[in-house]
């Protein structure tokens, strides 16, 4: 468009320097070069590959859980009220295996342990029918080894030693259904747990397996867990036991 002179408007010349002075400020916007996923550079049609320093595998060696040492998830020692109505172990280091196996493989009619009870072994080691088809086998430090020798692993059965893997606690006492009764609703009466019963609950809502193990005619009660929750159940349980005379250390408290 031209003014009446016969030369352009000064607003397009204007409009038209403004544009090319955007154009020349502003350079292009630079994507990185696509790459595969094999991380090969795309850029120009050509494959150049580049070093991926990123682990691909981890090297793996064999060892045998039974002979590692234990460490316990409770720093705590035993604790027992001055009058002995009462006392709280950690027992976390004892040998704890677990049986899997159907009741017509040799394993299950060497267990022969029904659901919900436990007895002694000749060797010491306490079997626990904790489910159907399931036992935990229990006994002193360092026998995992010989308790895994002596099932038998004909037909479909599996043994695990899972002494690593489990918190156990042993509670006594005159005063211990009185504390269980703090932090569970399980009925501890002799008529529905005796001397011998294993059952399963909640304990200060920790999911626990339980087994009533008299000691010289002493109520007893061994209670396990899984690890992870060692330190706060053993803390727990210690804290149900103050009323009832156990000195609590500072370090224990769950408050």
């Amino acid at each position: 468009t031209r003014s009446s002179g016969g030369s352009p408007r000064a607003e397009c010349h204007q409009r038209s320097r403004g544009q090319s002075a955007w154009h020349r400020s502003t350079p292009p916007l630079q994507l990185p070069a696509p790459r595969s996923p094999c991380n090969w550079s795309m850029a120009d049609g050509s494959r150049q590959q580049f070093k991926n320093t990123t682990p691909t595998w981890i090297r793996k060696e064999h060892g045998n859980v039974s002979e590692l040492e234990f460490v316990s998830p409770v720093a705590s020692g035993p604790l027992s009220a001055a009058g002995g109505g009462i006392s709280l172990e950690d027992v976390s280091d004892r040998t704890k295996v677990l049986v899997r196996a159907g009741r017509d493989t040799a394993a299950g009619t060497h267990l022969k342990v029904t659901y919900g009870r436990s007895r002694r072994r000749r060797d010491g080691a306490l079997i626990c029918g904790s489910r159907p088809d399931e036992w935990t086998l229990l006994a002193d430090p360092g026998q995992g080894t010989e308790l895994l020798a002596s099932l038998p692993d004909e037909g479909f059965v599996s043994v695990v030693d899972i002494t690593h893997g489990r918190a156990m606690f042993r509670l006594s006492g005159l005063d211990t259904v009185g504390v269980l009764a703090k932090v569970c609703n399980i009925d501890l009466t002799d008529d529905m747990t005796p001397d011998g019963a294993v059952f399963s609950g909640s304990v200060a809502k920790v999911t626990c397996d339980l087994v009533r193990n008299d000691l010289a005619d002493r109520r007893s009660y061994l209670v396990s867990c899984e690890r992870s929750f060692g330190a706060y159940l053993f803390a727990a349980i210690a804290d149900a036991c103050s009323e009832f005379g156990i000195d609590v250390p500072a370090d224990l408290t769950i408050h």
